[in-house]
């Protein structure tokens, strides 16, 4: 995890892994928290993105009811997020999800054919 020129983190190192399981902020994601599998150990970590690598099945059953998906889990963005559900009045951004200032890019995104690397640079502009 990490910004642009920022600190990053791996959050499944390791032959045990580990992930995230918890994240907060306020009004925005600040730190998450990380389980380390091998030993049970929780820890927070400063954070200001986050990238998940889901490979071919989407795994988006963790994130808020209120992010819309399609038949296959995959998430809304852009114009196909702009639903019923969209609560402002302007259009959402570019990858923005019907939860406004929330983003998804990449493989997770319904209709997509990007991958990471390439959708990291889309956010960060590299």
């Amino acid at each position: 995890m990490g910004v642009a020129g920022g600190p990053r983190e791996e959050a499944g190192g390791g032959e045990a892994g580990g992930g995230v399981v918890g994240g907060g902020g306020d009004g925005r994601l600040e730190q998450v928290t990380l389980r380390d599998n091998a030993t049970g150990a929780l820890r927070d970590a400063p954070a200001a993105g986050l990238f998940v690598l889901i490979g071919a099945e989407p795994h988006t059953d963790w994130l808020p009811g209120q992010i819309e998906r399609d038949e296959g889990g995959f998430v809304l963005t852009d114009l196909q997020a702009s639903g019923a559900s969209w609560p402002l009045e302007r259009r959402p951004y570019p990858y923005e999800t019907c939860l406004p200032g929330v983003f998804a890019v990449g493989d997770i995104r319904s209709r997509s054919s990007m991958r990471v690397a390439l959708c990291s640079r889309v956010v960060i502009g590299r």
